[in-house]
């Protein structure tokens, strides 16, 4: 298959657009964590707030995080910390605690897990580790930042109905085959990457009804909605990213 050369050149404009996201994103950034912790306290409302943080165990490199929420928003960004494993905040209907019982993250050998039928949850990861991520709602939208030196391995974002937006920074540390899967039944996917110099990537994106809208100045156009990386040959760290919505559009920044 021929493929067109471009020389490698990112676009300034398109690096500004993608700091101010990130700025906007550590607005997020909940008050400072302390190891084990965890507590609640009514915002005097119909939801309640529930606070988990843990530190990162020494002995450990990698770890999963799987966060399940039928009805709600999560929303992950990362920041330079090696003290901290997660943060999280997690706001749940006031009613349906007394059915449920209160929200709880799980341990499982290195395995973190959250689950609860309707929440709105924030999460903040540090770098000490490397992160695998299984993110999924019902109904509800799914944000996810790696930056601030994140460190990551497989990632899956899942919604049934909801929108899911992906952002990768410059700085940040992929796993070697590390794969990003995005998917929506209905609703829209935004992703903005900007590689690292030591990673390249594959980029594919696909709609059963719907547009899909790539942006690009450096990319190469291997099908009609896959793109590579201008280094992708020669990375040491490959990256492969899909973004797939049965109803919906998806639209994306690749520099």
């Amino acid at each position: 298959m021929d493929r067109s050369e471009n020389t490698y050149r990112r676009d300034p404009i398109m690096v500004a657009c993608i700091l101010a996201v990130l700025v906007l994103g550590a607005a997020f950034v909940g008050i400072a964590a302390t190891t084990g912790h965890w507590g609640m306290f009514g915002h005097g409302g119909n939801e309640v707030t529930f606070h988990f943080d843990m530190a990162p165990d020494n002995n450990t490199d990698d770890v999963a995080l799987v966060v399940s929420v039928n009805t709600g928003n999560v929303k992950v960004n990362f920041e330079d910390n090696s003290s901290l494993l997660y943060r999280m905040t997690v706001d749940v209907p006031r009613d349906l605690l007394a059915q449920q019982g209160e929200p709880e993250v799980t341990e499982s050998g290195s395995i973190y897990t959250l689950s609860y039928p309707a929440a709105s949850v924030n999460i903040t990861l540090g770098t000490a580790v490397s992160y695998d991520l299984d993110v999924s709602t019902g109904t509800g939208s799914i944000d996810l930042t790696l930056a601030h030196g994140a460190s990551f391995g497989n990632v899956s974002l899942t919604t049934d109905t909801g929108g899911v937006s992906l952002l990768v920074a410059a700085d940040t540390d992929p796993a070697d085959g590390s794969r990003i899967t995005l998917s929506t039944s209905t609703g829209n996917v935004n992703v903005a990457i900007d590689l690292p110099d030591s990673a390249g990537a594959h980029f594919t994106a696909s709609t059963q009804s719907g547009s899909v809208d790539i942006t690009t100045a450096s990319w190469t156009k291997v099908t009609a909605d896959t793109y590579e990386s201008p280094d992708y040959a020669s990375a040491t760290e490959l990256l492969t990213v899909t973004a797939h919505a049965d109803v919906g559009s998806i639209t994306g920044v690749l520099t």
